[in-house]
């Protein structure tokens, strides 16, 4: 969840104690805080102010999070979200991380993971994927049996023979990926 997400970065970042960071920061946010609060209503009692629903539109939201990402992204404290799964998001959730990537906050980094397979006829995720102008694609394929085989022989600290049959075993089950192999093997 987002705001989940905001919450998490500012209780690590500010400081509760300190009153003049809760100023600088409610001051940062602006206009923006009320509808931070809107989103994150444990804020009302950090940064002092009553409980209000203001209205909110998709890009005073997105200012909200710019602010907040940019006021906490430094160079000593840089930031980098990171979403799995972004094939299942809808289709405001990617148009407020392309706008997100489109405000290029300083010491911000926005990485993403989907899978191509649950997303290939998705004409909203090809236009998401296409309002990135620096991307990299980093593709991770299932493990063959050989890969497996030496995975679990370093993992496991067994024999090559060992090795083999469990890698038989679990590749026959898993056919190869990581995460569902790594369950078996925890099993």
């Amino acid at each position: 969840c987002s705001s989940d997400l905001i919450i998490e970065l500012i209780e690590k970042k500010l400081n509760n104690n300190d009153k003049k960071q809760i100023e600088d920061f409610a001051s940062h946010m602006n206009q923006y805080r009320d509808i931070l609060q809107l989103y994150i209503p444990e804020l009302c009692n950090t940064i002092n102010k009553k409980k209000q629903r203001p209205s909110s539109n998709f890009l005073d939201t997105v200012e909200m999070y710019t602010r907040c990402f940019s006021y906490f992204a430094k160079k000593n404290t840089p930031i980098i979200l990171f979403l799995d799964d972004i094939q299942w998001l809808s289709k405001n959730q990617l148009e407020t991380i392309s706008h997100l990537y489109k405000k290029n906050i300083p010491y911000f980094q926005i990485i993403c993971t989907f899978r191509k397979n649950e997303c290939l006829y998705s004409s909203l995720f090809k236009e998401f994927e296409c309002s990135f102008t620096e991307k990299n694609h980093l593709t991770l394929d299932n493990l063959d049996k050989n890969a497996s085989k030496e995975w679990f022989q370093d993992l496991l600290k067994i024999n090559k023979t060992e090795a083999s049959q469990l890698a038989e075993l679990i590749y026959s089950k898993s056919i190869g990926n990581p995460y569902y192999t790594r369950k078996l093997l925890e099993a």
